[in-house]
């Protein structure tokens, strides 16, 4: 089921990588498999618990991180010149839809 999200996710226009991290940036589950480096960073995106979803911006890609039960975080690896209000509302209802599964 985590994969099926993960895939309706990735499927959304500019999303190239979704990816499903525990606490220590470690890929549960990764759609496609291609950016075990990136995730290793991810979790150094959120200092203790004062941001839930955290986005930084660079020339060639946006990360988007949402904080979800114990720690993990859903992460994606977006195109910067997405819908980037169509993908936030996509991961939040999928992170809503993911925390019973963890």
């Amino acid at each position: 089921m985590r994969t099926r999200l993960l895939e309706d996710l990735q499927a959304t226009p500019g999303v190239e990588n979704c990816m499903l991290l525990d606490a220590d940036g470690f890929i549960i589950t990764a759609i496609p498999r291609n950016r075990d480096a990136s995730a290793a960073a991810i979790p150094g995106m959120f200092s203790g618990e004062e941001f839930e979803m955290v986005t930084i911006v660079s020339s060639e890609y946006t990360i988007l991180g949402q904080l979800l039960p114990e720690g993990h975080i859903l992460a994606l690896i977006i195109e910067p010149s997405s819908n980037m209000g169509l993908i936030r509302s996509k991961v939040k209802d999928t992170s809503q839809r993911l925390g019973p599964l963890l």
